[in-house]
């Protein structure tokens, strides 16, 4: 299920300072269901050597799976790789990763729960559960009004907005950070666009797709941070930054948005698939993963 927060719970096992100091070497890679071998092998050497330069873009598979291995060896690693799919591309990759009894570990996330035990008999499988409509509204209420109290007259619409969310983390946090902006005043809180967003909401569970309605045009203000592959714009007034909140992004569609009015660091996106937008082209550099664009005429 996305949504239920299995990347913020493998970054925050990767970056805690007792497994920083426990693995001598440590990788995150972003797979995906369309992979392709090259790109995750240099995710990982990049991740793990902090590698900026061209030289390694320009190796081909076997002297970047040799460069992975010869790394890795008599180290104790941690490797994640994040929304595997299923056990093709480990199938292709494990050979590259030595075991020399040092005690590392592969950590996937993934929606399919027999990613892991196909991958190996012996792999230790944690499926996250929902959160309950307490949690859910604890989790809301903290990143709407943080150490203050929730005014009395918003406790029954804000916990009718936490049921809604249906048990998904995600979906919590994208609506608090709608509701952090808003004025907090009951009428804001239970109009008519704040219920079109609600069943919006809603329907995500069963779709896999989240959509808020939202007035404000400034989409940084929403704290999507490292969840967020899809993004949909269909109205942006002012040029808007994008590239900081929006890190594994990979469909980007401004639906008829001219570029010109639209993105600063879209070059940035380098896990982009799909990118639709009008007028002028962005810099196409660092889009190698790309894989469909269409160019609207503004006109």
């Amino acid at each position: 299920m996305p949504g239920i927060g299995k990347t913020t719970l493998a970054n925050k096992v990767y970056n805690h300072p007792s497994v920083v100091y426990h693995f001598d070497k440590r990788a995150w890679c972003v797979v995906s269901q369309t992979y392709n071998k090259k790109h995750v092998l240099i995710d990982i050497l990049r991740s793990m050597k902090n590698l900026k330069g061209e030289k390694i873009v320009n190796m081909d598979d076997e002297s970047l799976a040799e460069d992975l291995y010869k790394s890795l060896k008599r180290r104790r690693y941690l490797i994640v790789m994040d929304d595997i799919w299923d056990t093709k591309l480990w199938d292709d990759l494990k050979r590259y990763f030595p075991d020399d009894r040092t005690r590392s570990r592969i950590l996937f996330t993934t929606r399919n729960k027999n990613v892991g035990s196909e991958a190996s008999p012996c792999s230790v499988i944690t499926a996250l559960p929902f959160l309950s409509e307490d949690e859910c509204w604890e989790l809301l209420r903290r990143k709407v009004f943080q150490d203050k109290n929730c005014p009395q007259e918003l406790l029954d619409i804000g916990k009718q907005i936490a049921a809604n969310c249906r048990g998904l983390p995600l979906a919590v946090v994208v609506i608090a950070g709608v509701l952090a902006n808003m004025e907090k005043k009951e009428h804001f809180y239970d109009g008519d666009d704040q219920r079109e967003s609600l069943g919006q909401v809603s329907m995500y569970q069963q779709h896999h797709h989240l959509s808020i309605n939202y007035n404000n045009t400034n989409i940084q203000s929403l704290p999507f941070g490292l969840h967020v592959r899809s993004l949909l714009c269909f109205d942006l007034e002012s040029p808007t930054s994008i590239s900081c909140s929006f890190k594994v992004l990979r469909v980007l569609d401004f639906f008829k948005i001219s570029y010109d009015n639209v993105v600063i660091g879209i070059e940035h996106l380098v896990h982009l698939r799909y990118l639709t937008i009008a007028g002028m082209l962005p810099p196409m550099e660092s889009f190698h993963r790309l894989v469909c664009l269409v160019v609207y005429n503004p006109d």
